[in-house]
């Protein structure tokens, strides 16, 4: 588990949208020009590091989330101390738009668009 994040908490749904939200970052490094147009260190400091203003955010004991906040701290500071690139500025911030929003309280899916299949899930057996 990452440090400081209460996961057993009622609030522990902003934090895991923010652990999805690092590994769909991390993830398209993978795909290389296709995912990122520059190489970006991005790692798992950015996400401790963004956990800990989440943190400190939601502890100030206000009602209302600060989205907006949050998006630019994450998007612009955070990660996007890393971006040079506009496009990828642009990717990067429509991420947050998505999952750093008041939605976030709902059961909003991490994936959208990816109907629900009926039916149970089995592991292929192994081939010998």
């Amino acid at each position: 588990p990452i440090p400081c994040v209460p996961w057993q908490s009622q609030t522990s749904g902003q934090y895991q949208r923010r652990v999805h939200g690092h590994a769909v970052v991390i993830e398209r490094k993978k795909f290389g020009p296709k995912g990122w147009n520059a190489v970006y260190p991005f790692n798992t400091g950015d996400l401790v590091n963004s956990c800990q203003i989440l943190v400190s955010k939601l502890e100030t004991g206000s009602s209302k989330i600060p989205w907006a906040d949050l998006r630019y701290i994450f998007g612009e500071i955070m990660y996007g101390g890393h971006i040079t690139d506009d496009l990828d500025r642009l990717l990067c911030m429509t991420y947050l738009r998505f999952y750093m929003k008041k939605e976030l309280f709902d059961e909003m899916d991490l994936v959208p668009f990816v109907e629900e299949v009926k039916g149970t899930c089995t592991l292929p057996r192994q081939q010998l």
